[in-house]
């Protein structure tokens, strides 16, 4: 997706609600998307080259290091991961995530004070178990979230994906 057209394209098929954003709006997601592949395209290099410099001090060694992935991964946790490497919303993940452990600490620093109020045993114990109920909201939450924002990642990568294999297929004539 290099050029305007297909970008817009593909985003209008993914979210239709974008057909209204007007020419800036667009400029401006062009412009992003644009920014965010060259990141990620400048950061996959850099490590690149560094892993080419440890080969070559390292050739002298006997045996050759290799890495390898583990076939135990499941296909969704490989599409999950693959799609997050490459996604537009990592900022927004990053803030998911850091919001979720500041309402951790606030919902843990509660539970504490509350502890130290209440001198019954059965109050403290309904306000530890309460405190147990939103840590585990919060972390499913989270997780909610996370999944809200690969919905789009992961349709922009499938819309993305089917026309090269349409293109593979009508090569190979099947």
């Amino acid at each position: 997706m290099d050029d305007f057209e297909t970008f817009k394209a593909t985003r209008v098929k993914m979210d239709p609600s974008s057909h209204k954003m007007s020419e800036k709006q667009w400029q401006q997601a062009y412009t992003a998307y644009r920014s965010s592949r060259k990141r990620v395209a400048g950061s996959t290099s850099s490590t690149s080259s560094k892993s080419k410099r440890r080969r070559r001090t390292t050739s002298s060694s006997p045996a050759p290091r290799v890495s390898h992935k583990p076939s135990s991964i499941a296909p969704s946790n490989q599409l999950r991961n693959e799609v997050r490497l490459r996604s537009a919303y990592t900022d927004l993940r990053l803030l998911v995530d850091v919001l979720s452990w500041v309402v951790l600490g606030v919902v843990v620093l509660a539970a504490a004070v509350k502890l130290v109020y209440y001198t019954n045993i059965s109050v403290a114990l309904v306000a530890l178990l309460d405190a147990v109920v939103w840590v585990v909201a919060v972390f499913g939450l989270r997780l909610l979230v996370h999944v809200i924002i690969d919905i789009p990642d992961i349709a922009l990568y499938k819309a993305l994906k089917e026309p090269v294999e349409e293109e593979d297929s009508q090569a190979t004539g099947e």
